[in-house]
């Protein structure tokens, strides 16, 4: 996909440079990972507003945010039929499944017998928020971290494969997807605590991701340092399928971003979102060739 997604970020980038300033989450950011998902589940790319759109209210009216429950039912029987109808109508295409994820799994067998459409839906519905969100936010929080600092962005134009590796440091240091909860399965003493089946924990990632038993100066962004024990994506079995997709977005977004521009500067206040998805909702900057 990496050609596709450096001629989406050549156009974009393009259109933001001519316009000097510009809300970079609004004509960036939030459209830029959404567009990338229509492309890969082979969409129109004109859905990805109305995929946002819906996802963004599906995460905006749960119970422990604005707590909107006939918005939230809403937006989110809206996915549902959408990736509904996805499923419904891929076969059809005559697509091919090692080239297609919906026609792929679809034709999947285990143990000799197909993946339930259950099993399916729960793959593109999941795929039809998580694959867009989390890099809407990182990638917000990656632009927001040059924005600030001219002397970080000249180093990293004179050094344009030193991106790659900033990046995670960024992610690091301001976690995207700030914890995720995980059932207990068994009663266990853990650091002290008693933790009982049945019971939620949160598995704070931010919190983790500046342990200083384990980064030196851990409130500090240091491009350079390794990142190797940082749990920005998960760990485990449950590390995140998309990170590689998400970090290549990034990274050819802030190459194309420095080449584009002499100076990245902030031009108003910032918004950030917060618990538990840290990003940036409002980003303007201004920039100059």
């Amino acid at each position: 996909m990496e050609p596709w997604i450096t001629d989406l970020a050549d156009e974009m980038i393009s259109s933001m440079v001519i316009a000097e300033q510009v809300d970079a989450a609004q004509v960036l950011t939030y459209p830029f990972p959404a567009r990338v998902l229509c492309h890969l589940l082979k969409l129109p790319d004109t859905d990805w507003a109305k995929i946002k759109q819906w996802s963004e209210e599906v995460f905006r009216y749960m119970e422990e945010r604005e707590n909107d429950p006939v918005r939230h039912a809403e937006a989110n029987r809206k996915l549902h039929d959408y990736g509904a109808q996805m499923i419904k109508s891929r076969l059809p295409m005559g697509l091919d499944p090692s080239e297609d994820i919906v026609t792929g799994l679809l034709s999947h067998k285990v143990d000799g017998q197909p993946l339930t459409s259950e099993a399916v839906f729960g793959i593109v519905r999941l795929l039809l928020s998580a694959g867009h969100n989390s890099t809407t936010s990182s990638m917000g929080i990656s632009l927001l971290r040059i924005a600030e600092d001219q002397q970080l962005q000249d180093r990293l134009r004179a050094n344009p494969d030193l991106i790659a590796t900033a990046i995670p440091e960024f992610l690091r240091h301001e976690s995207p997807v700030m914890a995720t909860p995980r059932h207990i399965t068994r009663d266990i003493e853990f650091a002290g605590k008693s933790m009982k089946a049945g019971e939620l924990a949160m598995l704070v990632w931010s919190s983790a991701n500046r342990d200083s038993d384990h980064f030196d100066e851990p409130e500090q962004c240091k491009i350079g340092r390794s990142t190797t024990d940082a749990v920005t994506f998960g760990h485990g079995i449950h590390k995140c399928l998309g990170m590689p997709l998400a970090l290549m977005e990034i990274r050819i977004v802030l190459q194309k971003l420095l080449a584009s521009t002499t100076s990245i500067t902030l031009a108003g206040p910032v918004e950030r979102t917060t618990w538990e998805r840290y990003g940036v909702s409002r980003l303007p900057l201004l920039l100059r060739k």
